[in-house]
């Protein structure tokens, strides 16, 4: 199984609470996912890259597109993710992915939703 690459402009995005925060959530063909982060679109292959790893083990992830930004987004029937978004103080890429390589970092855009990891 390998994350699905989409448009943006293809989803309907939402905001709703979830882990004592707002969170950004998307609907796409009859199923509910949460926007676990934000990279660069230059950072696009290294985010499918970590994201094929977590689908293989059977994480339910879907990657969104726009001309600047590439977003990463979780099932929310998805254990792991539900797990992922209610560690304390932890962003949901680094939770997911551990350590990230060097050259795949959120970006800072602050909106609600976003991870922008710590420099």
């Amino acid at each position: 199984m390998l994350p699905l690459v989409i448009d943006e402009q293809q989803v309907f995005t939402f905001k709703f609470w979830f882990g004592d925060q707002i969170q950004t959530g998307m609907h796409f063909q009859h199923e509910l996912f949460c926007q676990l982060g934000t990279v660069d679109l230059q950072q696009r292959s290294q985010l499918y890259q970590q994201a094929c790893k977590l689908t293989q083990q059977g994480t339910v992830l879907i990657i969104t597109c726009t001309k600047n930004h590439c977003h990463l987004w979780g099932s929310l029937r998805d254990e792991t993710i539900k797990q992922t978004l209610l560690a304390p103080h932890v962003p949901p890429m680094r939770s997911l992915f551990g350590t990230l390589p060097p050259d795949l970092h959120s970006s800072p855009s602050g909106s609600p939703g976003s991870n922008p990891q710590p420099s």
